[in-house]
């Protein structure tokens, strides 16, 4: 059994007191994980041109309004190269999520959903894309109509009190 990604386009123009103008923006929505349409792991995916920034308040309110568990804001890291989208040409790009209620340092499918609009709907060729994120470097890669993600080697990150009652410490 493979696991598949389903890909629904929209297209969503916005007009906010936020917003310096009317921003049109290209949504997408990919299963994540899925072996038939409406299943798996949904998420968001949001391409920002290479000099559209949003605020971080804004990110939010778009990922309320999408009220999935994720929005992946993506946005590559170079200019188009000879007159190609910037989409379909690089090969690195700036990822950040968002659920409706915050921003979150690391979310997986929403990673592989990203890479799934990237190389399957907006056409890169790329063989592997990397992601810089608040969690580091993340390299999704392609075989054939498969992707793979590469592991983090570190991630920083304190975990709530609640989770660590109980916990011994080292030499306890």
């Amino acid at each position: 059994d493979r696991l598949l990604f389903f890909v629904f386009e929209t297209c969503a123009t916005m007009t906010s007191a936020a917003l310096p103008a009317k921003v049109s923006l290209p949504l997408y929505q990919a299963d994540a994980f899925a072996s038939r349409c409406f299943s798996g792991n949904p998420a968001a995916v949001v391409l920002l041109g290479f000099d559209q920034k949003l605020t971080a308040d804004v990110m939010l309110a778009i990922a309320a309004e999408n009220n999935l568990a994720e929005t992946a804001f993506v946005r590559p890291l170079r200019g188009p190269v000879h007159h190609d989208s910037p989409f379909a040409a690089n090969n690195r790009f700036g990822l950040r999520w968002f659920t409706p209620t915050r921003e979150v340092p690391l979310c997986g499918h929403a990673t592989m959903a990203t890479a799934a609009v990237l190389m399957f709907a907006v056409g890169n060729t790329n063989n592997s894309l990397t992601f810089e994120t608040l969690s580091g470097d993340l390299t999704v890669a392609r075989d054939a109509d498969l992707l793979a993600m590469s592991k983090l080697h570190t991630l920083h990150c304190t975990a709530p009190a609640h989770l660590l009652i109980g916990r011994k410490k080292k030499g306890e």
